[in-house]
């Protein structure tokens, strides 16, 4: 007996575009159907995937061929833009720039966080260590020690001792 889902669950061709694959409730979840729905939730998340690639792959030869100090569509800081003090991520893109450019001193007097931090994501590559670092920042002394961090962070790179660092504008 094969019953159309689609008409009988309200919403069902909108659930994450995978056109309703459950429409084919012919089999019960043990005998197959559950694989199908599996299947199609892999296709849509690899496209997902290659998606993102694409917009980082973009954004990166972006980077790489338009310096953010000599162009001026990159978007600005909001918090600098109003108070004119510099946020734990102002310099970040005039950062990833010189990385892609070798350029590991500039890169690291434009945002010295941004800079210490990136051998930290690459860690996050291994299960291990992803699990236990979601673990942590999901912990209160995890996000408490960050935001910690970002806030030390901020009030150094405006003190006055650093006004004259590569990451002042």
């Amino acid at each position: 007996m094969r019953g159309d889902v689609r008409q009988s669950v309200p919403g069902c061709q909108n659930i994450l575009n995978l056109t309703c694959a459950v429409s084919e409730l012919d089999v019960f979840p043990w005998m197959g159907t559950t694989q199908r729905v599996q299947e199609s939730w892999s296709l849509q998340h690899g496209k997902t995937r290659i998606a993102a690639g694409v917009a980082i792959g973009s954004a990166v030869c972006l980077l790489f061929f338009f310096a953010p100090s000599e162009y001026n569509f990159y978007p600005k800081c909001a918090l600098h833009s109003l108070t004119g003090l510099n946020c734990p991520g102002c310099g970040v893109l005039r950062a990833t720039h010189e990385l892609l450019h070798g350029n590991f001193t500039g890169a690291f007097l434009f945002n010295p966080l941004f800079v210490a931090t990136l051998p930290l994501f690459g860690l996050l590559a291994i299960p291990g260590v992803r699990q236990t670092t979601a673990l942590l920042v999901g912990h209160k002394i995890g996000r408490t020690l960050l935001l910690a961090t970002l806030l030390i962070f901020t009030v150094l790179r405006n003190a006055p001792i650093f006004s004259g660092s590569a990451a002042h504008f």
